[in-house]
């Protein structure tokens, strides 16, 4: 048996939580011990409840109450969440010291938990990272621009340069040498991607990734049902604060095919005026991977978690991105072919978007191809478990 710690620092999606706690399960179910050090706990029941886990508050620096300015890049994000200072990252990174010292663990994996990789720099164990692509550098590389539409390279240089440059007196106390990027941090045994190379916008500059494809299961709870109706199937996955939610789910319902529609925390009021006998609303959690896999449209936001299993089932993708990690990925899944970003904004222009989508040759014949290069890959939670406990074999660890 061997003591494994996943550590989750920064991101805001149910999606690291879903990732995580799917690995929890393939590793317990298979004798090893895991402690989840997260980000936030407020969700932890909902995914943990059922995985005998030690869960574990991670260190995190308070984002500043006022609305901020853009991020150029990841470095830009760690300089609101700690590295502005190099007092104040030494306090989160003595934090997680203090915690890896307490568990004694085999071996360790990062989901964006870039304070957690720098205060285990010292540490010879083997390390792991996981995630949807977007924190998961590469190593030697500088930091990419997240955001070429507005900033410049030069906001990226003179982000990145800082945190460096905030590490690097913590790293040379730890008898180390000094990092020349903030990506020298992710020089891992294995660096895990939870999607494809057809949705990673930093794919051209990966040498060693693994894409696992999706490695959150399905919810484990009431699955999704599709309406009784004929036609077409469309599936939705939403969120209720999307400024033009009420639009799309106008345009679902004007395109008169059969849809479902899962909207967790969308309010009675809005279920009660869209749904109808071919428009099917789920305001909590449901499972959703059957439904996935009859559909002929899928529509979302441009989470990872939800890209990766529509072009695993061949479903064309609708994207409707919120913010800028998403804008990333649906740009890139534009670009392979396998979707096409959507105007919210406009109920008409949506409604001719999602018909074309619907009736695309090119499109469903670019989804099924991906989905038929995927299809007899290893599931993602087991593919990562059998290579870690082949490193742990290795490096002379319990496994």
């Amino acid at each position: 048996m061997s003591k494994l710690v996943f550590c989750w620092e920064l991101g805001g999606e149910l999606g690291h939580l879903a990732t995580l706690s799917e690995l929890a399960r393939e590793f317990v179910s298979h004798n090893h011990q895991v402690t989840v050090i997260l980000k936030d706990l407020s969700k932890a029941p909902l995914f943990f409840a059922d995985t005998p886990v030690t869960v574990l508050q991670a260190p995190v620096w308070p984002a500043k109450g006022k609305k901020e300015r853009p991020s150029s890049c990841v470095a830009d994000i760690l300089l609101k969440r700690g590295y502005e200072s190099v007092e104040g990252l030494a306090t989160l990174v003595s934090a997680w010291q203090t915690l890896f010292r307490l568990i004694q663990a085999d071996a360790l994996f990062f989901d964006f938990a870039p304070t957690a990789m720098l205060a285990s720099r010292s540490l010879s164990l083997p390390k792991f990272t996981i995630g949807a692509g977007f924190s998961e550098l590469s190593p030697g590389q500088p930091n990419p621009n997240i955001r070429p539409e507005t900033a410049d390279y030069s906001q990226v240089y003179e982000a990145e340069s800082k945190v460096v440059a905030n590490m690097n007196p913590l790293v040379q106390a730890m008898g180390l040498s000094p990092l020349s990027y903030l990506s020298d941090l992710h020089q891992v045994d294995s660096a895990f991607i939870a999607g494809y190379s057809e949705l990673d916008f930093q794919a051209a500059h990966r040498q060693h990734a693994v894409y696992c494809g999706p490695v959150a299961g399905d919810f484990p709870g009431e699955v999704a049902v599709w309406p009784h109706n004929a036609g077409k199937k469309v599936i939705a996955y939403l969120k209720p604060f999307y400024q033009h939610l009420e639009n799309v789910l106008d345009g679902i319902k004007r395109l008169g095919e059969t849809a479902l529609v899962i909207c967790p925390g969308g309010s009675e009021e809005l279920i009660s005026r869209y749904q109808s006998d071919a428009l099917r609303i789920y305001s909590y959690p449901v499972a959703l991977d059957q439904a996935l896999s009859e559909a002929d449209l899928s529509i979302c936001h441009g989470g990872m978690g939800m890209l990766a299993k529509s072009v695993k089932a061949g479903v064309p993708i609708a994207c409707l991105p919120t913010q800028q990690e998403q804008f990333l990925n649906s740009r890139t899944a534009s670009e392979s072919g396998v979707g096409e970003m959507v105007n919210g904004e406009n109920v008409d222009a949506l409604v001719g978007s999602l018909q074309r989508l619907l009736t695309s040759d090119a499109l469903q014949t670019r989804a099924r191809e991906c989905a038929n290069k995927y299809k007899s890959q290893q599931r993602g939670a087991e593919l990562i478990r059998q290579r870690v406990e082949a490193v742990l074999a290795e490096r002379g660890r319990k496994s």
